[in-house]
């Protein structure tokens, strides 16, 4: 019982937070890092994270998306550590398509290994890092420390390594990762952080840090169902939120009831004009995938990739307006050897297509919907994890497509 209200608590903090935090200026001005959007094909993003330089083959391929979120760990062994690692990525997409919008990583709790501005976070750690029985709380089974947001020092530095990174004219904008886990459970089965202080000191750092960001973006994991108000109080300081586990309903949810709700609240983020970055992977479909997946060679995974894409694409299809971006892989890896993922887009011929405008909002039944583009019929069916996409081939747009291939 006792664990239940502190959850509680955790939960409901952050977002009292928000309430009562200044945010009416945050979002004053239009932001100047606006990503592209068209309906000429499915609205994409990519997100990647690869240790060495990206090949001349994979800047190309990464440059061809509005949006390039580079996850984690970019480029340290060639760089010599993250920030320089991306700085580089960065500069490379943006000589090959100046529009394309790149964002730096930080994550929100987790001291993860490789940056630069960890010097200066290890020579504070008996203050700044998590203590439990007087040592450093670490994440999982991991090397990595928890982040104490309390403390005022660490929030400077918090935010001037995002803030640093923003000030280069080839980085657009911040992703804050783990804004969720001031809400859960760490492997011991308490809460991650002991009572409500953490997360609200976590809202006020993120508002200082918008400020502060000025024009750039800044988008965080924020949306999660299973969160009070499906965590969308978290949109007041942030310009948008990626969606992941958007498939892996809590016990006593129904899965198709929580894809539902998640789609309500990508439909209600997207009415406030925030982005929508929709990351799809297999969990959608088998919560137990890795036991299977993780056994296929390269070539069997990119398969059954292809084979599977229509679902989540069809459950993307339903919600997509303006701001919205699909991404469908197994993992942001482009690490060659095991720790490869399928990450690449250029794979699916569904992503391929010409889609055009849609001709009104999805429809409804249960959980069947159905909804028209210009050059293609979307109906998807949530009990049964299936979607299906119908292509207009005789549509002006395709004939030409054609034309052009000949």
């Amino acid at each position: 019982m006792k664990t239940i209200l502190i959850l509680t608590a955790l939960l409901l903090g952050p977002l009292a937070a928000l309430q009562a935090a200044d945010t009416s200026s945050l979002h004053a001005a239009a932001s100047s890092s606006l990503p592209s959007f068209s309906w000429d094909r499915v609205p994409q993003f990519m997100i990647v994270r690869k240790r060495t330089a990206f090949t001349d083959d994979e800047i190309r391929l990464l440059a061809a998306a509005p949006i390039v979120v580079f996850e984690k760990n970019n480029g340290y062994e060639d760089a010599g550590c993250v920030e320089d690692g991306v700085l580089a990525a960065a500069k490379a997409l943006k000589a090959v398509n100046p529009d394309v919008i790149t964002i730096f990583y930080w994550n929100a709790v987790i001291e993860y290994g490789n940056y630069r501005a960890n010097r200066v976070f290890d020579q504070h750690a008996d203050t700044w890092a998590l203590k439990r029985d007087e040592k450093p709380v670490l994440f999982k089974d991991s090397p990595y420390r928890i982040y104490d947001q309390t403390v005022r020092g660490f929030q400077d530095w918090w935010i001037g390594t995002a803030t640093g990174m923003a000030a280069h004219p080839e980085i657009d904008g911040i992703f804050i990762d783990a804004i969720c886990k001031f809400n859960t459970l760490d492997d011991g089965r308490v809460p991650l952080y002991p009572d409500q202080r953490y997360g609200e000191a976590y809202v006020a750092t993120a508002t200082r840090l918008k400020r502060e960001l000025g024009a750039k973006l800044l988008v965080g994991n924020a949306i999660r169902v299973c969160a009070p108000q499906a965590n969308l109080p978290h949109l007041e300081y942030l310009d948008g939120s990626f969606i992941e586990r958007w498939a892996v309903p809590p016990k006593g949810t129904t899965y198709e009831q929580y894809v539902a709700d998640g789609m309500t609240a990508m439909t209600q983020a997207l009415a406030q004009g925030k982005l929508i970055l929709f990351k799809a992977g297999p969990e959608c479909l088998q919560m137990e995938w890795r036991q299977t997946f993780d056994r296929l060679t390269y070539s069997e995974q990119e398969r059954w990739m292809r084979e599977h894409i229509q679902f989540p694409l069809a459950v993307f299809l339903m919600v997509v307006e303006p701001g919205a971006y699909f991404h469908w892989g197994s993992g942001p890896s482009a690490n060659p050897g095991k720790s490869r993922e399928v990450w690449r887009n250029d794979i699916y011929e569904e992503l391929q297509r010409p889609l055009g405008k849609p001709l009104g909002p999805s429809i409804k039944d249960g959980f069947l919907y159905t909804r028209d583009f210009e050059h293609a019929s979307v109906s998807l069916n949530l009990t049964k994890r299936e979607g299906h996409i119908t292509w207009n081939t005789s549509s002006p747009q395709v004939k030409e497509d054609r034309k052009a291939k000949k």
